[in-house]
């Protein structure tokens, strides 16, 4: 037997949802629009990129293994596409 709801809440969800905009044809445009205000860098805030790379083998028959890191501190820059 499946879960019990009140009458209409399937419809009720649905209706929220595509009045909220998540049924448009084009949810990339959907997502650009609701999340680009959101995500926006305050102004003592800055990106950064964390990277590590572990490799692992055998060099002359001996075992080595060799670790990688960067971490980048971003300057915040607009960026254009054609």
């Amino acid at each position: 037997m499946g879960v019990m709801r009140p009458a209409g809440r399937t419809q009720r969800y649905w209706r929220v949802m595509a009045d909220m905009g998540f049924l448009e044809d084009e949810p990339l445009k959907f997502l650009v629009r609701h999340l680009t205000p959101r995500l926006q860098y305050q102004d003592d805030e800055r990106d950064v990129a964390a990277l590590r790379i572990e490799a692992w083998g055998l060099k002359q028959g001996s075992r080595k293994k060799i670790t990688y890191e960067v971490v980048d501190y971003g300057i915040w820059r607009p960026v254009s596409l054609p």
